[in-house]
């Protein structure tokens, strides 16, 4: 909602290294508890990778991301792909 508003919900967030969180070291039984848990949430999971470089090909001078996305709003590829 608040994207949809063109308000940032991180907006005065300040990313930071958590202070509680796990070491984990390869071969150990925590990494392996951990990386079962993620294979079987993986079905679940979708990646974009975009490719590089500018949108040349596209009729487009600017980079891929920069592309519009959205005809209403305007939104580029990156925005639509933040905002989701």
């Amino acid at each position: 909602e608040q994207a949809q508003r063109g308000e940032n919900p991180l907006m005065g967030w300040v990313p930071s290294v958590p202070s509680n969180g796990v070491d984990l070291q390869p071969s150990s039984d925590e990494f392996g508890k951990f990386e079962r848990r993620g294979l079987d949430l993986a079905h679940a999971v979708g990646f974009v990778i975009p490719a590089g470089g500018l949108g040349e090909r596209l009729g487009f001078s600017g980079v891929k991301f920069a592309l519009p996305a959205e005809l209403c709003t305007g939104q580029t590829v990156l925005q639509v792909y933040a905002g989701y």
